[in-house]
Order: structure tokens, then C-alpha cells, then sequence
């Protein structure tokens, strides 16, 4: 099996962003679901909205760095999943006092 990444540093800051997105978005909704009595299915239904858009486009910039193409055809996409980043990590740091304290 070769490598058949053609754009290594992309798809490295993919994957960095993409674990970034994935621990905080799945953290804000573990700490709802569990404030709501550890429900999982609260959590499934909860991060579904969420982590489908981060998936997709994170999907669209694997395969633009698998295929090759030039970086600034994925810039939007990069935007995008850093927006949703600094959303998600501020209503995290916005929600997590009033759910620690009860």
C-alpha cells in the first residue's frame, strides 16, 4: 500500500483540525448529555447537527489533498472548519461554569 496523499501538509492540518473539532464539539455535548442524566441517546441526537458539517467538509479536504489540488481551492473549507472551531470552543467555555456548578 503506497501513500497516496499528494499534499502531505494539508492533509496533516486537516487531521489536526479535524481532531480539534471532534474533541471539543463531542466534550460541549457529553457535558449536556451527562447533565441531563447521561443519556446517550441525547448525545447521538445532539452531536448529529454538529459533526455532520465538520465531517463533510473534512471529508472534501482529505480528498483534495489525496487528489492533488492546489491548496487555495480548499481555503474556504479550512475557514469554515476554523469558524466552526472558535464557535464550538467558545460556547464551551461560555457553558461549561453553569454546568459544573449544578
Amino acid at each position: 500500500m503506497d501513500n497516496r496523499v499528494e499534499d502531505n501538509l494539508l492533509f496533516i492540518i486537516n487531521i489536526l483540525l479535524a481532531s480539534l473539532s471532534f474533541a471539543s464539539a463531542l466534550t460541549m455535548i457529553s457535558a449536556i448529555a451527562a447533565k441531563a442524566g447521561n443519556n446517550a441517546t441525547l448525545m447521538a441526537i445532539l452531536g448529529f447537527p454538529v459533526i455532520l458539517p465538520l465531517l463533510l467538509l473534512i471529508i472534501k479536504i482529505s480528498k483534495a489533498a489525496m487528489d492533488g489540488l492546489d491548496r487555495s481551492l480548499s481555503i474556504d473549507e479550512i475557514g469554515i472548519v476554523l469558524s466552526i472551531n472558535v464557535i464550538i470552543i467558545t460556547v464551551t467555555y461560555l457553558l461549561f461554569p453553569y454546568l459544573w456548578r449544578s
